[in-house]
């Protein structure tokens, strides 16, 4: 994790919302950034959009956030992002009962 500037930001990045940033933060939060919204502010502050994460990194609420930029941290993401994305389950497109049976049948053998 290291401080993010303003130029580095980009959507999708995800970030650590603490005190620093905003005193609003009593614990830090994690954030996933959608965009940092082009709106004239105080020097040293911006308007940020995107989603507050849970522990699993799912988006929980969409938040419009007035933050000192200076004290945004950015998460390092792994090389490997795409290979930690879960994939069963979100494409299994059969029917209830048929992907019941498969693995019924998988849990027996």
């Amino acid at each position: 994790m290291r401080p993010a500037k303003i130029s580095d930001l980009r959507g999708g990045d995800q970030l650590i919302l603490s005190r620093a940033p905003s005193v609003q933060f009593v614990r830090p939060v994690p954030f996933r950034l959608i965009r940092v919204m082009p709106l004239t502010t105080y020097a040293g502050w911006c308007w940020i959009d995107g989603y507050e994460l849970d522990p699993a990194d799912g988006a929980v609420e969409r938040r419009r956030l007035f933050v000192q930029y200076r004290g945004v941290i950015k998460r390092e993401r792994p090389s490997n992002a795409w290979a930690e994305i879960p994939r069963s389950g979100a494409a299994d497109r059969r029917p209830l009962a048929e992907r019941a049976a498969a693995t019924t049948i998988a849990e027996a053998a």
